[in-house]
Parts: structure tokens; sequence; C-alpha cells
């Protein structure tokens, strides 16, 4: 009888999202080369589209804190999880426990069962594979979460799992498939972990030595059958980091750096291409870049066998020429996340970076200005930081942020990580490690488990650092204010003289280059074209004007204007009345782009669909709609209503070729209406100065991130995270998109 084997993700994995485990494809693919046909469980993607708020709180204590901090295993949920199954345990454990008996039965009848360990998902596979193991199935584990010897020990003692492997395991696997499908016992299988059970009752955790690292030119592609491959296709061109900084984990799990050979990655490309009829690639290495000559010969062989694909990838910025990342951009790439952390030279050498500061901030501008997208990240709050050193992070971000709108950041604070260099020498920065003892775990706990017990003192409980934790609060939110000042200038706004230059630091003579002056109709014509003229002159791309009609419904006052520079015009009011036809229609003959800007709030709300309706059937294909006031009342409206109206005015335009922009309702609410909509950001009336629109750290895992405007401050701080229901994904369509250009064209 065939073998019956699952190939298990629990949840939660990935990002918060629907990620393709590329572990997995790689065991996929070696047994399917040893003629085995495993079965792929995504018992992740099950949880999260039937159990919402279970697999919410598996995120939130699954996924590292956003204000950094320390982030391990929690002990007591585990030690619940662990307990038998008549014993009184949190509502999160028993549902936990309830949704594993679910999963184990959609997974059924198996002879071996392969889970997939991450920090995020531990919870969920020891559940999972203790039901697994009361069924009768054969439980192993094995991947990134299972790196740390407690954690091995910890899960075995609680009955998670028959045998867990370190490492790499594509060869492995093999082995215990084949001893499974004989019949006969496991056979030495180096670096396992197992339990033994002495004559007096004793049991012991045995460790197996490592194997040495795999030769991974000799191993056989990843295989995606049955995984429903993500957008992008992982591929996987090395493993292991030529770095060793001092917060990542990534040298202690892969040892040493291995690349394939660039024919062999191409021809795995290639095939991918063929099998899954795709062409967008993300190259999951820790930094592509660890050999340039190895990135050379990869975009010539792109070049060479005239592969149209578009690839993301990692890298850090150092060695790359502008040579080399022409070659990088004529390859197809679209996207490079630099490793950057820090802007101080001390700070990067304590961290075991490259401190050649000048270079990375060229190599970010040069790897814009090609256009590809670049997101970056920083590390405030690192052991050893002084304010000296912060204040060189806030004096340079916005030298590289300013008018580059491909350059993204991401602001992750520092966060203390098992088998992380700080970890494992804390003297050396400063750092001290709290473990936990029995009688702290014991106070929480409310059943005794002899195993959490034994194994505590090898978790880490807290540490004390410099700077301390409220330092690195107030760093990271300093660094996110530049931010948000910068996207402010580098974002399509639009301002006017009654805003008040001088308070926001503008000079009105030199109005930043993506900004748009709004022109107010004065008391004659003649001043409205003076305004115009004014704008223009003082290196506005764009002037428009916003009327609801006059002057624009005289024909020569329309020719007059468009002399002048006019860029727009940005009609309000009743589109049935004879001042805005005569307007749209004036305007239209001109060829100027003129589109129905509609601020909405609680007393006109009622009657907006039939304004569009009419602006439509006039002949209007441009729509900016702002929910901002609506939104930020105080008694504002239900989320239901507001996502209502909206969906009722894409309605009404739906058989019209209509540009929507859209800004106050997180684009997370039309995730199936994107097609329809402006990219990132859109055109509202806002006061640069206030930034009423943002948005939160969770934003970051969400598919629209890259094109949604964010919400308002005041309808978050009314509504709540209820107000975000971001979408599981790899962000799309980047913040390069021109949203006025968009409504323009």
């Amino acid at each position: 009888m065939e073998l019956r084997i699952g190939l298990i993700v629990a949840p939660a994995f990935g990002e918060r999202g629907s990620f393709v485990p590329l572990g997995l494809a790689y065991l996929n693919g070696a047994l399917r080369q040893a003629n085995y046909n495993p079965t792929f469980f995504d018992i992740s993607s099950l949880v999260r589209s039937q159990a919402e708020s279970l697999y919410a709180q598996l995120v939130s204590i699954g996924f590292s804190p956003d204000e950094g901090g320390f982030f391990g295993p929690h002990l007591p949920l585990l030690a619940e999880l662990g307990t038998p199954p008549d014993t009184s345990i949190t509502p999160l454990a028993q549902n936990i426990r309830q949704w594993a008996e679910n999963a184990a039965t959609a997974i059924g009848a198996l002879d071996l069962a392969l889970l997939t360990l991450w920090d995020s998902n531990l919870y969920f596979a020891l559940a999972l594979g203790r039901v697994l193991k009361q069924r009768g199935i054969t439980v192993v584990m094995g991947g990134p979460g299972a790196h740390l010897p407690q954690v091995r020990a910890l899960l075995l003692s609680l009955g998670g799992a028959d045998l867990i492997l370190q490492g790499e395991g594509e060869r492995r696997v093999v082995e215990l498939a084949d001893a499974v499908s004989a019949g006969k016992p496991f056979p030495f299988v180096a670096g396992a972990a197992y339990l033994t059970y002495g004559p007096n009752g004793t049991v012991d955790v045995v460790e197996t030595e490592a194997p040495p690292p795999l030769v991974i030119g000799d191993l056989p592609w990843p295989n995606f059958e049955q995984f429903g491959a993500d957008q992008w296709v992982p591929v996987l061109s090395s493993r292991g980091c030529i770095r060793n900084c001092s917060f990542c984990t990534e040298k202690s799990f892969w040892k040493r750096y291995r690349v394939r050979r660039v024919d062999d990655v191409l021809d795995e490309i290639e095939h991918h291409i063929r099998t899954l009829d795709t062409d967008r690639f993300e190259m999951n290495d820790d930094l592509l870049n660890g050999n340039p000559r190895w990135l050379h010969r990869f975009c010539a062989g792109i070049k060479d066998r005239r592969l149209n694909i578009r690839w993301t990838c990692f890298m850090e910025p150092y060695r790359l020429t502008h040579t080399l990342l022409d070659e990088v951009a004529a390859a197809g790439c679209v996207l490079i996340k630099y490793g950057v952390q820090h802007f101080d030279p001390e700070m990067l050498r304590l961290m075991g970076r490259g401190d050649e500061v000048t270079s990375v901030t060229d190599t970010l501008r040069y790897t814009a200005s090609l256009g590809i997208r670049v997101h970056f990240d920083l590390v405030p709050g690192h052991p050893q930081e002084t304010e000296h050193h912060h204040a060189t992070n806030l004096r340079v971000l916005p030298e590289i942020l300013d008018d580059h709108e491909l350059l993204q950041v991401n602001i992750n604070p520092f966060l203390l990580l098992y088998g992380s260099v700080v970890e494992q020498e804390p003297e050396r920065f400063g750092v001290q490690i709290t473990r936990w003892d029995t009688q702290s775990l014991s106070q929480l706990l409310q059943t005794q488990s002899d195993p959490i017990h034994r194994l505590a003192p090898k978790f880490i409980r807290f540490y004390d650092q410099v700077p301390d934790r409220e330092t690195v609060k107030h760093r990271t939110r300093q660094l996110e204010d530049v931010v948000r000042r910068c996207r402010a200038r580098s974002s399509y706004v639009i301002v006017s003289r009654d805003h008040g230059f001088s308070s926001i630091g503008i000079d009105e003579r030199s109005i930043p280059k993506h900004w748009v002056w709004e022109v107010h109709p004065e008391d004659t014509p003649r001043q409205l074209l003076d305004q115009i003229v004014h704008a223009k002159a003082g290196g506005a791309e764009r002037a428009m004007v916003r009327t609801p009609g006059p002057p624009f419904h005289h024909e020569s006052f329309a020719s007059r204007a468009v002399a002048a520079g006019l860029s727009g015009v940005m009609l309000y009011g009743e589109p049935l009345s004879m001042p805005f036809r005569q307007a749209f229609i004036q305007l239209r003959h001109h060829r100027i782009p003129t589109f129905l800007v509609e601020r909405v709030w609680s007393g006109n709300q009622a009657t907006l669909p039939g304004r569009v309706a009419a602006a439509v059937d006039l002949g209007i294909s441009r729509i900016a709609l702002d929910l901002q006031p609506w939104l930020s009342e105080t008694d504002g409206p239900a989320l239901h209503d507001v996502v209502t109206l909206v969906r009722s005015l894409l309605g009404v335009t739906e058989h019209h070729e209509v540009r929507w922009a859209i800004s106050g309702l997180p684009y997370c609410w039309l995730s199936d209406r994107v097609d329809v909509l402006a990219a990132h950001p859109p055109i509202v009336e806002r006061d640069v100065a206030a930034q009423p629109i943002t948005q939160l750290p969770v934003c970051r895992f969400c598919s629209l991130s890259n094109r949604c405007p964010g919400a308002p401050h005041a309808a978050l701080m009314r509504l709540g995270p209820d107000l975000l229901v971001p979408q599981p994904g790899r962000p799309e369509g980047g913040v390069e998109s021109d949203a006025l250009g968009r409504l323009f064209n």
C-alpha cells in the first residue's frame, strides 16, 4: 500500500498572510523524486478563513511585537496545551485544541505527518501534533522553529512529536519515509531529537549529532504541486549569509554560506514558468549579492535566455556598483529589500555590518533612480545606541527619502532573539538576561507541568538593556514622524496659499515637485489667471482650480486659462446646474483634465449617489471621493454604512470607464475593486501639517499596503482596529504609481 505522507503547515504562518512554505516545497520535491506522493495540508489557510478571531490571536502571540523588545516562545500557553484533555485551561488554549481536532479530522488518515515549525506556529503545531499522535500517526517536526534545543526538548516532552529534525531535511525525510514504508523502527538519523524511556520510568531527550550542510546544488528543485503557489513564486539560490549580524539568527540556523550554480537556478525558473504559468519570482536568499560576481552572471543569464520575468530580492547595500545595478534593473528586478539597519558608522560596526554610509545612501538612491522599488529597514534601540547615534538616523533619513517615491523604510525596533549574537554574548552588549525559574513560572500556570518546570531555566523571561524600552519606543516614534513628514513632501498633495506655507516650512517660490497648487477663484477672472501664472512660476508641477463651474463656463476664459498653464479643474456642487455643465463642456473641448470632487459628511452623503450619476451621465470619468470628514465625525457612521455607500457609488459607474481616487476608507474594505481605484496617494483636500491620513504598523503586512492611503487618525481613534481588515499576500502596485497621473491621463 502506498505510504500516506502529509506535509502540514499550521497557523499562523507567513508574515500575517498567505505565503508558500518553501521548505515544505523542497521536501515535496525530494519525496516525489523518491517516488512518494505526499499531500499538502494548508491548515493555516483553513483556520484563517474559518476562525478569523483565533487566527488573529495566534498572530498576536506568534509574531514579533511592532514595538520591539524580546520575542520567543510563550511558556504558559505551551504548558496549557501540553496538559491532559480534562485539565482546566484558558479559552485561547481550549480554542486551539478544538481547532487542532478539526484540523486532524480534515487531514484524515496518514502514516507520516511532517509539520514545519516557525516561531509563529509552535502553539497550534504542538496541539495538532498531539492529536495526530493520539490517532496513531507518526509525527515528525522540523524547520526554522526547531533550531533551538530547548524548544525541541519541550515539544517532545509535551507529546507534540515522535521526532524533531534540526537543519536541512531533504535527505533525511526520504530515509524516514523508507523506514515507515518498510514497517521498521526509525533508523539512526543525524540531527534528530527524540525521547528515550528508562526502566525506572525516566524520560530523556536524546540529540544525535547534526549532519554536515548539504551540497545544495545536488538537491531536487522545490515542487509546488497541490500548494496553490503564490503570485510570486519563491526561489532560493543560496543558503546562509556572509554576515553574522548582532541581532540576527540566520547564522545559527544555516551555519555557512553556500551558493547554487547560476544555470541550475535559471533552469529552475524556466521550469516554474512552464509548469506554474508565471513570470514573477521572489528570490528568497538572505542576501542575493553575497557574491557580486554570481549576481552579474545571474543577470546576464536572464538576458541571454530572454526570460521576460519580474523578480524581487533581499540584498545588502554594499559592493553594488552602478553598472551592476544597471544589470539588475535590465534583468527585470522590480523590488529590492535592503538591510540597512542604521546610518551611524559606529553602530553599524557594533552590529557587524559594513560602515560605508555614503556608499549605502548612494546605493539606495541610485536603485530608486532605475525605477526599482526600494524597501530598507532601520533598527532603532539596539543595545548601546546613544542619542548621538540616533541623531544620525534622524538627520540622514529625510535626506534619503525626500523626493524619492520609490524608497520606503520599515522602522523595526531592536528585538532580542534566541540564537542571535546579542543573546549568545549579552555581556558584550551590556545586556542582562533574566530566565524563567520554577517559582515565578508556577505563579502563572494553572496546572503543574514537569517538562515545563525542568526546561524553564533555558527560556528567557525578560531582559534589560541601555537604551531602555521607553527610550526605544520614543526613538521609534521620532523616526516614524520623520517618515510621515517626508511622505507628505513627496506625495501628491493639494495645497494653496490658504494653508500658510510658512507655517509648514515651505517657501511658496519653490513648491515641492509633487505638490499641486490649488487655485481658488477670486473676485475677477483676471486675478484667477494671475494665480495660475504665479503657481507655475513658483515651480508647481500642476496648477488646478476648484470651482462649481464659473468662470470656465465662458469659452474665452477657458482658452486664456489653458494658455496661462492650467493643469486641471476640480468641479464640485450640482452637476445638473447650467454653469457646471457648460464649464465641463468647455474644458473637455480644450482637453483639460476635469473631475468631480466630493467631500462626504453626514449632511450630504444621502444625495451623493444622485450627484455622481448626473456627473457620469454628463461625461465625467474622473471622481475624487474624500470620506475623511464623515468618518472623522465624533458621532460618525458605522463602517458598514460607509462601505455600503462606496460600493453603491462604484455600482453606479460600473458600466462606465470611471477612474476613482478614494480617501478615508482603507482599501482593505474594497479589496475586490482595487482595479478601479487610483494608487496611493489619492487626491484629497487635507492640511499637510496635521497629517490626518495614516497607516498603522499592521498595514505593512497587507497586500494593498503599497497603494492604500491608510485611514483618518480621528476614525482610527473612534473605531479602533475594526477599521482595518488587512488582506493576506504580498504588497502589490507600489507607491511609485502616480495617483494624479491615473486621474489626469
